[in-house]
């Protein structure tokens, strides 16, 4: 969903509009087709791919930076109190 022409046109307009300087990018992990079943898209239009819409902001906005900031598995298999509620 993320990666479809009208969704990268809007993402323009938003760090046009805000001076955005990160996206912090995440995965659904989950199955697409299963899931816009579930949100009742039947149509998608065209997609450009993760890569090539990430490649084509970095290069019109150089100064957005990109995250991904899953927690590593030793945290992960540590106490939630500890290690996540902070």
């Amino acid at each position: 969903m993320t990666d479809s022409v009208e969704e990268y046109e809007a993402l323009r307009r938003l760090i046009r509009e805000t001076d955005l300087t990160m996206i912090q990018w995440r995965n659904f992990n989950i199955d697409p087709d299963w899931y816009m079943g579930k949100i009742g898209v039947a149509e998608t239009g065209e997609f450009l791919g993760v890569r090539q819409l990430m490649e084509l902001i970095q290069e019109e906005f150089p100064q957005v930076r990109f995250g991904y900031f899953n927690p590593p598995m030793e945290r992960i298999r540590g106490q939630y109190s500890a290690d996540f509620a902070h």
